[in-house]
């Protein structure tokens, strides 16, 4: 199923090889799909632990990517118009002709981290989807998964439409996951998949409705959190990995 004027723009990431292969195993498409960014670097990443397939999510399958492939492997299985545009950054000049297109529906967003949506974009461009791994309004910012686990809580996943300030745009979706099997990389595995998770879940109401489910407007609560040091990293990890934490209602 091809989703019409939907678009996918993905850089060469962890993150866009997930969201394609979990496009690609539900058998949704977007019509589009642009990358961006230097080629050279879609790479399989061997450095990983490469679990991959369907693994229990309290009592439902969740679907972890496989690594050991790139993200153009993948896309040569999709359906849609796949085009590459050399630009470093989404608000190169380059680009912006591709994403202001008229005809988007919606923008499905997986760029390089730490690069933001300039204002000037997503004041003119369709809206632009993107998945936290992070339960909003409470955890806002950089590697929120782990001080979720830091803080007692499990890892929520939000689905929001971008607006200029970091995290604020309107809640589309989400949803809290088990804490990680024992083994598994978190950063490039297990975010990848819990963030392809909702993006499929999300598509499938768009897919029913035609158009977008409809946004909740953030309050002004919560917390901006900034990237946090690897060794608090792995202490959270194995938090994480160790707890047996109920799940919000």
């Amino acid at each position: 199923m091809i989703i019409d004027d939907l678009v996918f723009l993905a850089a060469f990431t962890p993150r866009s090889k997930a969201y394609a292969q979990a496009m690609d195993q539900a058998g949704i498409y977007p019509q589009k799909v642009i990358t961006f960014g230097d080629q050279s670097n879609d790479k399989p990443a061997s450095h990983v632990n490469n679990a991959h397939g369907n693994v229990d999510c309290d009592g439902e399958p969740l679907f972890l990517p496989d690594m050991s492939m790139t993200l153009n492997q993948t896309l040569t299985r999709f359906p849609s118009n796949i085009l590459h545009i050399d630009a470093a950054y989404v608000d190169d000049p380059k680009l912006r002709p591709y994403v202001l297109a008229d005809s988007n529906l919606a923008i499905i967003y997986s760029g390089y981290g730490g690069q933001i949506v300039g204002a000037d974009t997503l004041g003119v461009a369709a809206p632009f989807i993107h998945m936290h791994c992070g339960w909003l309004p409470d955890f806002r910012g950089s590697t929120t998964i782990y001080y979720s686990w830091l803080a007692g809580e499990k890892t929520g996943v939000t689905s929001i439409q971008l607006d200029p300030q970091i995290d604020t745009g309107s809640i589309l979706a989400k949803r809290q996951y088990p804490n990680p099997p024992v083994g598994i990389d978190i950063d490039h595995v297990y975010d990848g998949a819990l963030r392809a998770d909702m993006l499929i879940r999300v598509l499938r109401e768009i897919a029913e409705k035609g158009a977008l489910p409809e946004g909740d407007s953030q309050n002004t609560d919560g917390t901006t959190y900034y990237v946090m040091h690897p060794v608090l990293r792995h202490i959270a990890s194995l938090h994480a990995q160790r707890s047996n934490i109920k799940p919000k209602i």
